[in-house]
């Protein structure tokens, strides 16, 4: 059941969560029955919402005294939506996910091998997410 309703085609023993379960209240409704006995029906209810982890992928390129970087965020059959923190050494960056990727300019970056983290603090029922890769900064 999602939100109390019961999901079209849902009948086996098993269910596969789709990206149409995300933000919802999924429960289970067993019948159980016996020759002579009334049928028992329970509902079991999962705790919270559903929720996913996207996959991230950051690709960087070094520049004179910049870092540009691509990030990209993945769930199976939804665009991922937000801001993403992009930092290089000790400067920071942000950038809008369109259709799950952004791409972001670190700038005044000291020239040299810099490591560039990326974050993504989740937004709805999509949780968070972060990666590093290394970059080389030219003078």
């Amino acid at each position: 059941l999602r939100e109390g309703v019961p999901v079209a085609g849902a009948t086996g023993a098993t269910y596969a969560l789709t990206s149409a379960d995300l933000g919802a209240n999924m429960s289970v409704e067993i019948t159980r029955t016996r020759p002579n006995y009334a049928d028992l029906v329970e509902t079991i209810a999962l705790e919270g919402v559903i929720t996913a982890k996207p996959t991230i992928t950051v690709r960087a390129s070094g520049r004179s005294r910049k870092a540009v970087v691509w990030v990209r965020l993945t769930v199976p059959g939804v665009i991922v939506p937000g801001q993403v923190t992009v930092q290089v050494g000790r400067q920071v960056a942000t950038g809008t996910l369109v259709d799950g990727r952004a791409r972001v300019v670190v700038r005044d970056v000291a020239p040299g091998d810099r490591l560039v983290r990326a974050r993504y603090d989740g937004s709805g029922a999509i949780l968070g997410a972060k990666g590093t890769i290394p970059v080389r900064v030219t003078p």
